[in-house]
């Protein structure tokens, strides 16, 4: 687990270093660039930034930046804090109690579906949902993703 994160204040510290904090910020920072490739200027990203009003992670965007911590601290947080966090500040506080070393993959195999050829493709599209809304417009019927539970069961609507 992590520890240390904390001053003697009981303030999370902002430093240079490569430190908890840091990183994270870093991790967000790249994910902020990567979501809004088009921002003229990437939105400052601070301890106190909001994940919401100020970065815009949507609901997508949030489990992405889950993932990549997940990852990189070795840790599995709590599903609660997916919705509940509201800054960064939030997550560092998270990662002391996070369980640690059991992040594992969400899934153990890579399923496929048999997919028919599609004429065009959307050019246009900056984002997985734009890709989406386009394939979901032209092609109705056909599956556009698949939602997996527990075990690889296919969850139903």
């Amino acid at each position: 687990m992590m520890k240390d994160l904390e001053n003697s204040d009981g303030q999370i510290a902002e430093s240079e270093s490569h430190d908890p904090p840091d990183i994270l910020l870093d991790i967000i920072r790249q994910l902020d660039l990567e979501l809004h490739p088009n921002q003229k200027s990437s939105t400052p990203v601070t301890l106190d930034t909001s994940l919401d009003g100020e970065l815009g992670l949507d609901s997508l965007g949030r489990v992405e930046l889950f993932a990549r911590l997940e990852q990189e601290f070795g840790v599995s947080l709590p599903e609660n804090l997916l919705t509940a966090a509201e800054t960064p500040r939030d997550l560092v506080r998270a990662l002391p109690d996070a369980e640690s070393g059991s992040a594992t993959p969400r899934r153990s195999r890579v399923l496929s579906a048999a997919l028919e050829e599609v004429e065009t493709f959307p050019d246009q599209a900056e984002t997985l949902l734009d890709v989406l809304d386009w394939h979901a417009e032209r092609n109705p019927e056909r599956l556009h993703a698949r939602l997996l539970g527990e075990g690889d069961e296919e969850e139903r609507a």
